[in-house]
């Protein structure tokens, strides 16, 4: 349920917040004015709305800030550069992941730390480890408020963390039994003093957990050494450090966005971001601890419900973490308890226990707790609940077989109803059986009524319901006859339909295609692109039959067929569309420029002005080449297609020369060259009067004038208009 609501919440923010994305080709722009080493591109998160954004952002507010010494005590040395990813060829980091819609940014940094540092600590960067964030999240943090460092790192050391696949991201469903026998713990966590420190631990113990101040340019971060550039501030995220470069004077850093965000989800941030970076603190994982105590016991297995006067075996198991062998007290709930002999860590043991006839009616709650050789403690165990019956009571009749729908749909919930009734009118609950390996128990209602309960199916199969009545004195009927309920088959979705969008582009330009497909079951749907390119896009999962938008823009010129392929949200695919023809055609040089326009005579030592223009075929902006004729050329500045640009020259022998003009395009196709123009130069130190002329001497004028003509000589030297 939870994982529900956070989806639905998540597109209610994308439905009902209109997008507020920075343009991406503007903020290049700034970007490059500044002089700064980081591209900007749209993506998938940048473009969410506002307030989606905003969600991603889960470092309380709440957090304290600090300051850091930038000193370098001699206690720390460390190599000038270093990175978690590169360890002379192997890897200590995990995979990128991805939040999603909930603020858990901080358990997504610290299990992030918790998977790398495990690495370090046990020098096995293969271990791989895929650690539950949720079960990190949920002692403490919530998707709309986020969390804080300092609670979040308790809860860390004091229950530990399992693995993903026992306490799946967003999922509604408990934690797996075997949680306690695959925890990681650490033995503490320490806050860093300088950055300097942060340093050494990263390139020691492994990454470092910090948080920063995120501004709206962020989202569209592409890649380079992110410093931040345009944009409102928009809240504080939780990262986590992986490496660091002095001479680029960059921090390396593991994001929770995905891989489509980013560096492949992850980022380098300057030391000099501007974003308040680690402001909140730095904190590392330690894993070395002199003694630590076993871990928390499995819930004790055994029966629940006791006949008094009877004797019953109640078995659990504990891991410890030096493997130190382990004891086990059980505590019955009556104020007695038993103590098991010493066993190998990890292994079971069994204690048995009788509750008096005089204990009938009641319910006892029973929990274990481990002890190893050391006299260390775990926390007790969750409580296994018994209750306690009396042998003469006669137990209800067996209920009806459940009412309900016969068929259903995978992860959809559908009530089922019982009843029975009780030979001495006792009030009576009900269990379903739900045939998955699964039951629910109800409320006690009166002997006859009916009662009803609710299940969801996760797989395909048929199921068959039944239920079971239990009175309040504990008696319990046999089983009623099944009800048969079945989800058939998920169909994947029809084949999308041909994407739509243009035809024909230019490289380096994002062009935006849509297309939609249909789910016979009416499941969610998300579309894979195939832009032809070797490279795929994945949309967000959309109602069955909603048209979807994605982008995408090519590199180098040629023809693409662009496809689409839609998938379930139960991960069954269709075949592919068809495809959509895209060409980015060849570029074409632009046209030969016109025949230069100027003077056709002149004088040495004298500048002359040379105009001339050409049209790019693809619009772009062209540039000209001017071939002076003694060997030298000249370059403009670029302009406008179509658009006329001069440049000066002068000559320094007499002589008749041809001036040449040939136009170059943004992208370095060159035209041929123009139509010659002669211009005959003759020995004289003279003004030649004209207009297009600029005499570099005049002794014989004044003082003043001499002073003119040389300042303007000296500004047109190289210069094009």
């Amino acid at each position: 349920m939870i994982k529900i609501l956070i989806t639905l919440f998540t597109l209610g923010l994308l439905i009902a917040v209109s997008s507020a994305s920075i343009d991406a080709r503007m903020l290049n722009d700034r970007i490059t004015e500044k002089g700064l080493n980081w591209s900007a591109r749209d993506n998938n998160i940048s473009s969410l709305s506002m307030d989606a954004k905003k969600m991603l952002l889960g470092l309380s507010d709440e957090a304290p800030q600090v300051n850091l010494s930038g000193t370098k005590p001699a206690a720390y040395n460390y190599p000038s550069e270093y990175n978690l990813r590169k360890v002379n060829g192997s890897d200590f980091c995990t995979g990128i992941r991805d939040q999603s819609g909930c603020g858990s940014c901080v358990a997504f940094a610290v299990t992030a730390a918790v998977e790398s540092s495990y690495e370090v600590y046990n020098s096995n960067p293969s271990a791989n480890l895929d650690l539950s964030e949720w079960d990190l999240f949920t002692r403490g943090g919530s998707c709309s408020a986020g969390w804080m460092f300092v609670p979040a790192l308790e809860a860390l050391r004091k229950y530990g963390i399992c693995r993903e696949s026992c306490y799946p991201y967003l999922t509604d469903e408990p934690r797996c039994a075997e949680r306690s026998s695959q925890l990681v713990r650490i033995g503490s966590y320490k806050q860093l003093s300088s950055l300097d420190e942060v340093k050494w631990w990263v390139a020691n113990k492994g990454p470092v957990i910090t948080g920063m101040q995120v501004y709206e340019d962020f989202f569209n971060y592409n890649s380079g050494i992110y410093t931040a550039t345009y944009g409102a501030f928009m809240g504080n995220h939780a990262v986590a450090i992986v490496g660091y470069s002095d001479s680029g004077k960059y921090w390396i850093c593991k994001n929770s966005w995905g891989t489509l965000w980013g560096e492949s989800g992850w980022f380098r941030i300057s030391y000099t971001a501007d974003t308040g970076f680690g402001s909140l603190g730095y904190y590392g994982l330690e894993f070395a601890s002199s003694q630590q105590p076993p871990n928390e016991p499995d819930q004790p297995s055994g029966a629940t419900k006791c006949v008094a006067g009877s004797s019953y075996s109640f078995m659990t198991s504990a891991t410890d973490p030096a493997k130190n062998k382990v004891q086990y007290t059980f505590d019955w709930g009556d104020g007695t308890t038993n103590v098991t002999d010493f066993v190998d860590s990890g292994t079971s043991a069994n204690a048995s226990h009788i509750w008096s006839p005089t204990q009938f009616k009641s319910t006892y709650y029973v929990r274990a707790r481990a002890t190893n050789n050391k006299s260390l403690s775990s926390d007790w165990s969750s409580y296994l609940a018994v209750q306690i019956i009396d042998p003469s009571n006669r137990a209800p009749q067996t209920p009806s077989i459940p009412s309900g729908p016969a068929s259903g749909k995978e992860n959809i919930y559908y009530s089922f109803t019982t009843s029975a009734t009780d030979a001495e009118g006792d009030r009576v609950k009900y269990t379903f059986d739900w045939g998955d390996g699964t039951q629910t128990a109800t409320w006690l209602v009166s002997s006859g009524k009916a009662s009803s309960a609710f299940h969801k199916w996760t797989a395909v199969g048929s199921y068959q319901v039944k239920a079971m009545a239990t009175d309040s004195q504990g008696a319990s009927s046999g089983w009623s006859e099944p009800l048969i309920f079945t989800i058939p088959a998920n169909r994947p979705p029809a084949a999308p339909a041909s994407p739509s969008g243009p035809v024909t582009g230019k490289e380096n330009t994002y062009y935006s295609f849509t297309t939609s497909a249909s789910d016979a079951d009416g499941d969610k749907v998300k579309c894979t692109i195939d832009w032809g390119d070797a490279t795929k896009s994945v949309t967000w999962l959309a109602n069955s039959g909603t048209v979807v938008k994605s982008s995408h823009k090519w590199t180098s010129a040629g023809e693409y067929q662009i496809r689409a392929m839609a998938t379930d949200s139960k991960g069954a695919s269709s075949g592919w569309s068809e495809p959509l023809n895209f060409t980015i055609p060849a570029n074409r040089p632009p046209e030969t420029p016109a025949k230069p326009s100027g003077s056709d005579l002149g004088k040495a030592r004298t500048y002359y002005s040379f105009a001339t223009s050409a049209k790019d075929l693809e619009g772009d902006k062209v540039k000209f080449t001017f071939d002076w004729g003694d060997k030298t050329q000249s370059t403009t500045r670029s302009v406008n297609s179509g658009a006329s640009l001069s440049s000066f020259h002068r000559w320094t022998a007499p002589g008749t020369y041809q001036v040449r003009a040939m136009a170059t395009d943004g992208k370095g196709a060159a035209s041929d060259w123009s139509e010659a123009r002669n211009i005959t130069i003759s020995a004289s130190s003279k003004s030649s009067g004209s207009t297009s002329a600029i005499s570099e001497s005049a002794s014989s004028k004044s003082t003043r004038k001499s002073n003119t003509i040389r300042q303007s000589s000296r500004s047109v030297r190289h210069a094009d208009s």
